[in-house]
């Protein structure tokens, strides 16, 4: 067999392989995904969540929103070792807020909770000693908006993706600096219901279910900080997706619009020949048979 025509039996297979990623990608309800990624639904929880982090062991966190406006915020830890199905309660602590928004282990041994009101007009973002799993304080409290998720980098800068209830388009990404805990805009004039940042730094956020802002709705996009201005679409979802989060193995995970949900999304790299696929496959195929012949 000739080594053009083994060729097109690798591009074949690796579109082949594009083609399944759709397939799987329509079964958890994504209308769009970016070349490169893949998505399954990874677990449904039985306690409803708005907030989700992995810790490096695998072991996944969670807030339990059964919990809203009972004046306690209660950490819930699934344990990776039993599928997720053995859960302990992690950490608690009394708060006059309604419930968590997100959640996030920082490399300075804390992990990051961000909180929200009642009205989803005010919020704040504390930090819970991993060590002792009791409170160390607050990071930063909003008056004006709400945190939908936290993150934070290496260094202990804290990411949030902020917005209002009574104003369903406002929206801003902001970073709180570690060492002058001074806030700044990351983003002006986005919306996000969720935010992780991956290990090389990019940010990614979930949007609202809506159709009168700049980004799509319902769907995942990566800022590059080289070149913030130019986000690039990840994934859309047939329903509003919430926080995200990285695990160390570098996939993502969005909790989906019924908090019950968690859905993971997976970059995988594409050798160049896949490509070939859409513009060269039939080029190949030609060339193959001529030197058959």
């Amino acid at each position: 067999m000739s080594k053009p025509f083994l060729t097109c039996l690798r591009v074949s297979s690796l579109a082949a392989s594009l083609l399944a990623m759709s397939s799987l990608a329509s079964a958890v309800g994504v209308t769009f995904l970016a070349p490169g990624w893949t998505t399954s639904d990874f677990l449904t929880l039985s306690t409803p969540t708005r907030a989700i982090e992995f810790d490096s062991a695998g072991n996944l966190y969670i807030e339990d929103t059964t919990d809203d406006n009972s004046g306690q915020i209660q950490i819930l830890k699934l344990d990776a070792s039993s599928g997720y199905s053995a859960s302990s309660v992690f950490a608690s602590y009394n708060t006059s807020y309604k419930g968590a928004t997100g959640l996030d282990f920082g490399d300075l041994g804390g992990l990051y909770v961000s909180e929200r009101s009642v009205d989803g007009d005010a919020g704040i973002i504390r930090k819970v000693d991993v060590a002792t799993r009791t409170l160390l304080g607050d990071v930063m409290a909003f008056e004006n908006h709400r945190p939908t998720g936290v993150d934070a980098d290496t260094s202990g800068n804290v990411y949030y993706s902020g917005r209002k209830e009574s104003d369903g388009t406002w929206g801003r990404l902001f970073e709180i600096d570690s060492t002058t805990t001074t806030r700044s805009i990351l983003i002006d004039n986005t919306v996000g219901t969720g935010i992780a940042l991956d290990a090389s730094g990019n940010i990614f956020i979930t949007t609202p279910q809506r159709t009168d802002l700049p980004l799509l709705a319902n769907s995942i996009y990566m800022y590059n900080p080289a070149d913030i201005l130019t986000p690039e679409l990840i994934a859309t979802f047939g329903e509003r997706g919430g926080e995200l989060t990285f695990d160390t193995a570098g996939n993502l995970y969005m909790v989906a619009q019924d908090q019950l949900s968690i859905i993971r999304l997976s970059s995988i790299p594409i050798p160049a020949a896949a490509w070939l696929f859409g513009s060269g496959l039939l080029g190949l195929i030609g060339i193959a048979k001529r030197k058959a012949i």
